[in-house]
């Protein structure tokens, strides 16, 4: 069973989803087959085929009135009761009429003939509604990666229903079609138990999660009415369905003819469908997306209604005769291919050329109105041969019309949306980045590729890079004549993708001259692509190695990478020199370089890359990303100390390292999680061990690390309430500013566990539900995991963290002593701080006005109540606190001078500062404002360290004043980006709040 799901690219993530998903999808093969081929036999048989064309359009209207009721109830449900009540009211709806069925044939009554109708068109309705919606829930449940695997999959479960209904079918004939129907509800109802486990376990817990807002019907058919290309792809799409129902019609009516027992005339449509299943599945999995890049989507349609022509013209040459019954065999299968396989992929991606915000309006909207329409067109068509009026070959002959006018409407549509293509590039639609393959494959006209191209010199760099981003997935055949010219292209960007393209050709020799002159380009962008061309082009090496002495060190890094990937014997020494010089030409340069290290795997380097850990921001998250993908493991426990103090930047590159060094870092990380008090540290090294986490061998053990931070994280939890209980406001607010942070890093670490022992996109998605505001939301979240999906001890923990703490009476002086000194004596800092400052004062200890000495936590707490530190975290804070320095100045002393550079901030503990510029009218300084505690002065231009444009003076009597020197400031912006962060946000919020009062005046 492993060595199939290895085959078939499962993962053990998916496991779970097929062995719920598979079983609907067979249900819903062995449904088209029993189900519709039974029905429709009977319909035939007891009521007749004439009236088939008044069943379309009874099916139509069915579909419409079934498509508003489900519109309708979407509106008013949650999505998972939605989606359960859909589903059983479609089974609901099979299950009586199979008992009708089963009724009527065990006590030999009859059914009034209206009945037969509303099977017909009850069944049609209800299979042609449940397939998207199963496929709906389907892609609900799967990321767009697990889609790519698994969907063929759900695809292969419905044709292998398909083939056993057939076989199915055969064999319960003897005992009656009505047998056969009450099959199809059964199927449904054992599919329904698995579906329903989906909806539980995958889509019930995100029940809150997205609220789409309803789509502007009116707007949706302005914008239809208003465009050329969507009134063409809606009259092309109307006659492609139109095609298919004079189709079915034909194929009911010549096996009606041929077949008069309703029994035998089930078993051939069974076989039919069958067959139509298995030539779907095996063009979809092998060639369709061959077909796709071959031709691209407006040929493909082209190629549709090309395939529904030459399906009337079998027919017409072989409508009577022997061969009627082949001929139509064959005709209707060719339609469904086309129309199916063929056809629906193909139009659903004409829609990614209309903007994001009307594009679902529009889909549903043209989707309703073209089956409606080939309803209708079909019934009317087949009317006219029902009633007499024309022949069969005359209905016959109209349809091939209707064909030839499609390939016209077809060939109209497709230069339409070539042109709407380019207008959505103007527009900048970025969907189209992602599937220009799809849309345009091989053959595309040379007059879309000229406006193509006209975009790459257009002013704006959005469209420009577009038509860059569509041009490199052109085909090669596409693109190919003109890579000489683009070569040339006095535009860098257009020069160096054309180098990219060139990558992707067989042969690139007959541009050898282009690309060698590219290699002395101007850009040294363009040199580095033009480098890595070299390999390739089996050029002199000499020149190649030439490159080394660039002055750009991003040529040097190409060409460091270009020369260790060749075969050839290396003049290592002539590249390590090069190495060397970029790491001591200055940070840009060594970073890049360290790309280049990695990739040519230079490990020599590996005590210089651990080393640069200690650098700036730059060079240490340049160096860890290389020493991830080298593999360097001992310098894992480096790694992980320079975590505690990284930024988020560095955090992201070191979680993605620890993961790239593979199963050889797991002991490491195994005996550093014990190790590690720091908070930060530990997430890194969870987030490693879970990624690494192979066949669950690590579970219990990170399971059990995260239960004892929990416990911690509960003692924790009551320390804020405790310290607030004595009035201790300002220790209560940073304790619990303390509290979000442990709360934060330890419930991401929790959940990266989970998503290492069961699926990670549900784990993902369940977490999403577990941040809404509703808490009953993030309860059921939880316990929806906790219930049998994941551990149910960490599950249970995470849920107690999550919940608010009840009201409680107010604890004694004792209990709050007790906990309080159990606080202390944990391993974090802050807690340890904060609960000693609240013990100490309520022992009777000084206040921080008092002490003339301030601790760590009092400067943390003092900078906490400045609005410009508002947004800084707490060990952002206790950063700043460090370098911070406690001052009592005299009164009158000048702090800043009018017209003087300024290079401290200063923040009042005591005292008052007055600030005042000189006036030129008066002659005088006059006093602006006058500072007092809890304020700061010189946050104007410590920043920049400009000149004053005020003068600060001490009045009344001395001041305490907190200093914060500007070098300090900058060097730990430097180093810690989030601290710089923090500063914007409280700069932009006191802009904000000037920019109000200016309007109040104004």
């Amino acid at each position: 069973m492993f060595v199939l799901g290895k085959q078939l690219l499962v993962r053990p993530d998916d496991t779970h989803r097929l062995r719920l998903m598979i079983p609907v999808f067979f249900s819903l093969g062995v449904g088209e087959v029993l189900g519709i081929s039974s029905s429709t036999a009977i319909f035939n048989v007891r009521y007749g085929v004439e009236y088939l064309p008044l069943m379309y359009v009874l099916e139509a209207a069915g579909l419409l009135l079934l498509s508003l009721l489900i519109a309708d109830l979407s509106g008013r449900m949650d999505r998972s009761r939605f989606l359960r009540v859909t589903y059983g009211m479609m089974a609901g709806i099979v299950l009586l009429n199979g008992l009708v069925l089963v009724l009527s044939k065990f006590f030999a009554f009859s059914l009034w003939p209206v009945f037969y109708p509303i099977l017909l068109v009850t069944s049609m309705v209800v299979f042609f509604q449940l397939t998207p919606l199963i496929w709906l829930i389907a892609l609900d449940v799967c990321s767009t990666q697990q889609a790519k695997r698994l969907f063929p999959l759900m695809a292969g479960a419905s044709t292998i229903g398909c083939i056993a209904a057939g076989v199915i079918g055969k064999l319960l004939t003897p005992i009656g079609v009505e047998i056969i129907y009450l099959f199809w509800s059964l199927f449904l109802l054992g599919g329904g138990y698995y579906l329903f486990q989906t909806i539980e376990y995958y889509i019930s817990p995100l029940k809150a999660l997205t609220v789409e807002e309803p789509t502007n019907l009116k707007n949706s058919i302005v914008s239809i009415y208003r465009s050329r290309f969507l009134l063409g792809m809606l009259s092309l799409l109307t006659l492609i369905m139109t095609l298919y129902f004079l189709m079915d019609y034909q194929f009911n009516t010549v096996a009606r003819i041929t077949y008069n027992d309703e029994a035998q005339l089930a078993g051939f449509l069974a076989i039919f469908l069958a067959i139509s299943n298995v030539v779907a599945v095996v063009i979809e999995l092998g060639f369709l997306s061959r077909i796709m890049s071959l031709l691209g989507v407006g040929n493909v349609l082209l190629l549709v209604v090309a395939g529904l022509g030459c399906s009337f013209i079998i027919t017409i040459i072989f409508t009577s005769g022997p061969w009627a019954l082949g001929a139509v065999f064959i005709s209707y299968l060719i339609t469904k291919i086309m129309v199916n396989v063929l056809g629906e992929p193909s139009y659903q991606l004409l829609f990614k050329v209309i903007p994001p915000q009307g594009r679902d309006g529009i889909r549903f909207l043209v989707e309703a109105l073209i089956i409606l329409g080939g309803m209708i067109g079909g019934a009317a068509v087949s009317a006219l041969y029902s009633a007499g009026i024309i022949s069969m070959q005359s209905m016959l002959v109209s349809a091939l019309l209707l064909a030839i006018i499609a390939t016209f409407v077809a060939w109209k549509t497709r230069g339409m949306y070539l042109n709407e293509l380019l207008r959505s590039i103007g527009n900048g639609v970025k969907d189209l980045s992602e599937n220009g393959a799809a849309f345009l494959g091989r053959y595309v006209p040379s007059t879309f590729l000229t406006q193509l191209f006209s975009f790459l010199h257009h002013p704006d760099d959005r469209k420009r890079t577009l038509a860059l981003e569509i041009a490199e997935q052109l085909d090669s055949h596409a693109l190919e004549p003109r890579l000489g010219d683009l070569l040339k292209d006095s535009c860098a960007d257009v020069r160096r993708s054309a180098l990219k393209y060139c990558l992707r050709l067989d042969n690139t020799s007959y541009h050898q001259e282009s690309i060698m002159a590219c290699c002395m380009d101007e850009e040294p962008e363009v040199r580095a692509a033009a480098i890595d061309l070299w390999p390739v082009l089996n050029l002199d090496r000499h020149q190649l190695y030439q490159a080394l002495d660039d002055p750009d060190s991003l040529v040097v890094a190409h060409a460091v990478t270009a020369i260790c990937s060749l075969e050839q014997a290396i003049n290592y020494p002539k590249v390590i020199d090069a190495v060397k010089r970029c790491l001591d030409e200055g940070e840009t340069s060594a970073a890049t370089i360290c790309q280049a290290i990695s990739s040519a795997g230079l490990d020599k380097f590996s005590p210089r890359l651990i080393s640069m850990l200690d650098s700036s921001p730059q060079l240490r998250t340049a160096a860890c990303e290389a020493l991830g993908k080298l593999q360097i493991c001992n310098s894992i426990p480096r790694i992980i100390d320079v975590y505690a103090k990284g930024d988020r930047d560095f955090h992201k590159v070191a979680d993605q390292a620890l993961i790239d060094m593979g199963e050889d870092a797991v002991p490491i990380l195994l005996d550093e999680i014990n190790k590690q008090t720091d908070l930060r540290s530990w997430l890194g090294i969870i987030k490693a061990l879970s990624a690494l986490n192979r066949e669950d061998r690590h579970s219990k053990l990170l399971i059990d690390s995260c239960l004892q931070r929990l416990e911690q994280l509960a003692i924790f939890k009551e320390v804020p309430s405790l310290i607030k209980s004595l009035n201790y406001a300002d220790l209560a607010n940073v304790a619990f500013l303390r509290y979000q942070e442990i709360y934060s890093l330890q419930i991401e670490g929790c959940w990266a566990v989970l998503g290492s022992i069961y699926d990670p996109l549900v784990v993902s998605r369940v977490r999403t539900a577990s941040q809404d505001e509703d808490i009953e939301l993030r309860e059921i979240s939880l316990e929806a995991l906790s219930e049998g999906l994941v551990d149910r001890r960490l599950a249970r923990a995470m849920l107690e963290a999550m919940v608010s703490p009840a009201t409680i009476p107010k604890p004694s002086a004792d209990i709050v002593k007790a906990k309080l000194k159990k606080a202390q004596s944990l391993d974090d800092y802050w807690f340890s701080a904060i609960s000693t400052a609240a013990l100490s004062r309520l022992e009777g200890g000084n206040t921080m006005k008092d002490r003339e000495m301030l601790s760590l936590l009092d400067k943390v707490m003092l900078l906490k109540s400045v609005e410009l530190f508002s947004y800084l975290q707490l060990e952002e804070l206790g950063l700043l606190a460090r370098v911070a320095r406690l001052e009592i100045y005299d009164e009158g002393t000048v702090l800043l001078q009018e017209g003087q550079p300024n290079s401290n901030l200063y923040v009042i503990i005591d005292g008052h500062i007055e600030l005042s510029a000189y006036s030129a009218g008066a002659g005088v300084n006059a006093t602006i404002a006058v500072r007092g505690t809890g304020d700061t002065v010189g946050d104007s231009s410590v920043f920049d360290q400009s000149a004053s444009s005020l003068t600060a003076q001490i009045i009344l009597s001395e001041a305490t004043l907190l200093i914060l020197e500007g070098k300090d400031i900058h060097r730990l912006c430097s180093l810690y980006p989030n601290i710089a962060m923090g500063f914007i946000k409280a700069i932009s919020g006191r802009n904000r709040k000037l920019e109000k009062m200016l309007i109040t005046m104004a």
